[in-house]
This record gives C-alpha cells, structure tokens and sequence, in this order.
C-alpha cells in the first residue's frame, strides 16, 4: 500500500513539474507575446486569402492567356464570368467593381483569367459577399 502512494506521489510530481516547465517555457523572459484582437485576426485572414487569390489569376503573356478556362470582365460595372473554351458567358456575379481593391480593378481591364472551376470559385468566394 505504501508503495502505491510513493508511485502516485511521483506521477503527481512529474506531471507538476511538467506543467510548471511548459509554462515558463511559454512564458519565458525575452520572449515576445502579443495577442492580436479579433478585428485584426479577421483582418489579417481577409489579407491572406484576397492574395491568395489573386495569386490564382493567370499572368497574361503578350494578351494571350495560356490553358485560361475562365474569362472575368467587367460589364455595367459587374464582373462577368466567360467560358474561354466555347466563348460563352458563363454565369453573371453580384460583385460590383467599385468593391474591388484598386490592383485588382487595374488587372480587370485586361481581363482575369483563371485555369479552372477550382480557382474561379475561389476567386469569387474572396470578393462576394
């Protein structure tokens, strides 16, 4: 019986000392802790994917995109969608223009091409709301 108290005090003793070095590990001086707020938490996500997706678009090389599927133009102020493979307008968006961020509104004027369903729709998904 005495024994099983000696083993329980020990697996007590190791699991504190554990802790406690886990924490000052985190906690240690010289280290760096900042909290975001959840405002800039959101910001900083919202950052991440609209480059995300914009990376997606296809660079335009001498105006001719390369394996492009998709096509987004702007027609009365709202970006349309074209299928590049049979030259028909794919599906109409919500997405005003205006809403865009100025890059984007640039690279728009010649065009936003998109290799496949995949990163068109993840375009869309940044910039819908």
């Amino acid at each position: 019986m005495k024994r099983i108290g000696i083993y329980f005090f020990c697996v007590v003793a190791i699991g504190c000392i554990t802790s406690s070095i886990l924490y000052w590990e985190k906690e240690r001086p010289g280290k760096i802790s900042v909290e975001k707020s959840t405002e800039e938490k959101e910001d900083a996500i919202a950052e991440d994917t609209t480059t995300q997706a914009a990376e997606s678009v296809i660079k335009i090389e001498d105006g001719n995109p390369k394996q492009a599927k998709f096509l987004i133009i702007e027609e009365d102020g709202y970006l349309v969608i074209y299928n590049q493979t049979t030259s028909e307008r794919y599906d109409n968006t919500s997405i005003y223009v205006k809403d865009l961020p100025d890059r984007l509104q640039k690279e728009l004027e010649n065009g936003l091409y998109f290799l496949n369903e995949q990163e068109l729709y993840e375009f869309l998904e940044n910039y819908s709301s």
